[in-house]
């Protein structure tokens, strides 16, 4: 029977888990972390994606990935592919690194990806590795906290949520963190509340100013053509106003200005409908 195919959101980010073979390690050194590194950052290059969040535990690995025009399998099977490699002429073996192909779940919402970006740096916290994600050098967490930097990794578009300024963001993620939720990505009850309370810290999903930012992008689009921002919100399937929201939503998917639920949200269309547009007009 063959495989079921996969969902392809453009735009989309994805929670990937990537697991070796019989629950085996896939990592036996630091140099073998250095080395995913560096194909990682090529792969995102090649295939334009973006890292949200990662974290690369002895026998698999969680990321927050984002796609653009290319699936999720074209980067995964060139990364697992490649990596197996390595790993086989390291250890001058064969056979399968990996037990199967990766799992990738579509993320819905702000609300989802936030939790995902906890769940994902507290890995090695829960498997008592550490004591403190902060003290896990294979994960995303540092350079959220401004300790590392990565230039392949994209922060921004999550520390975003939790103020404009960098300063006020790392102090809330850090509040957000060390909040003690019993949270899985298989836990997501489907609801979508305005406001995600964590203890004493509430990020507001209004409070990141994403309409903000997409109005402005919207107004820089606009003003060189007859067509009125209203227009681009208001029902209608007019061509021209499609492609003019295609593009916008473009723009702002390339540059992390918002994700695909907050242009689905201003928009008032489902993702799948900016998907489409961005498929056949950009």
């Amino acid at each position: 029977m063959p495989r079921k195919a996969r969902i392809h959101v453009v735009g989309g980010i994805y929670h990937v888990i990537l697991r070796g073979n019989a629950r085996s390690p896939i990592f036996f050194c630091e140099q073998d972390c250095d080395y995913l590194n560096e194909i990682v950052a090529d792969g995102l290059r090649r295939y334009e994606c973006r890292l949200h969040a990662f974290c690369w535990m002895t026998n698999h690995l969680h990321a927050a990935i984002q796609v653009a025009d290319r699936p999720l399998s074209d980067l995964m099977c060139w990364l697992a592919a490649r990596y197996a490699r390595h790993i086989n002429r390291s250890l001058n073996r064969t056979g399968h690194l990996f037990e199967r192909r990766h799992r990738a779940e579509l993320v819905a919402d702000d609300e989802y990806l936030l939790n995902l970006v906890r769940y994902i740096h507290l890995n090695p916290v829960n498997a008592g590795m550490v004591d403190d994600p902060g003290d896990y050098i294979w994960s995303s967490h540092r350079a959220y906290l401004g300790v590392s930097n990565l230039d392949w990794l994209t922060t921004r578009a999550v520390l975003s949520c939790f103020g404009e300024s960098s300063s006020k963001a790392r102090r809330q993620y850090r509040a957000f963190m060390s909040y003690n939720a019993d949270w899985t990505p298989d836990a997501d009850d489907g609801a979508h509340n305005e406001r995600l309370d964590v203890g004493e810290l509430s990020v507001d999903r209004k409070g990141a100013n994403y309409g903000q930012r997409i109005s402005r992008l919207v107004e820089k689009y606009c003003v060189d053509t007859p067509i009125e921002p209203a227009a681009l919100i208001a029902p209608g399937r007019q061509r021209a106003t499609a492609r003019l929201r295609a593009i916008i939503s473009n723009d702002a998917l390339k540059h992390g200005h918002a994700t695909m639920g907050e242009l689905a949200s201003y928009f008032r269309r489902s993702s799948d409908v900016i998907s489409r547009g961005i498929k056949r007009y950009c």
